[in-house]
């Protein structure tokens, strides 16, 4: 092998693993209340696990839907919104299809 060709494969190499360790995926769902109403602009907030900083967040857009990238692990999940008890999801785990939450549903005070 010449020197070229290694050096080409060195840096092939190199460039595949930054891509997949700085790939995100998408995490995604709407909030509702315990009628199946839309809850907009609640807050959803992504914690890696044992910690009490997020690591991201999103609002709900007016549908009371989010989407959201992180990358691929393990992490908490915070959905809050005033007059609404918090739901705090954990140890949710994104693979890297990502994750599809559905309807998650939160409670008034």
């Amino acid at each position: 092998m010449n020197y070229q060709t290694l050096l080409s494969t060195i840096l092939l190499f190199f460039v595949t693993v930054s891509f997949a360790a700085a790939q995100k995926v998408r995490i995604s769902g709407a909030i509702q209340d315990e009628e199946g109403n839309a809850v907009p602009f609640a807050q959803i907030a992504v914690f890696e696990l044992d910690s009490e900083t997020p690591s991201t967040g999103v609002a709900s857009d007016v549908n009371g839907k989010f989407k959201l990238k992180v990358e691929p692990g393990s992490y908490d999940l915070l959905v809050s919104y005033v007059g609404y008890e918090d739901l705090r999801m954990e140890t949710i785990n994104i693979n890297l299809s990502g994750k599809k939450f559905g309807n998650i549903t939160i409670k008034e005070v």
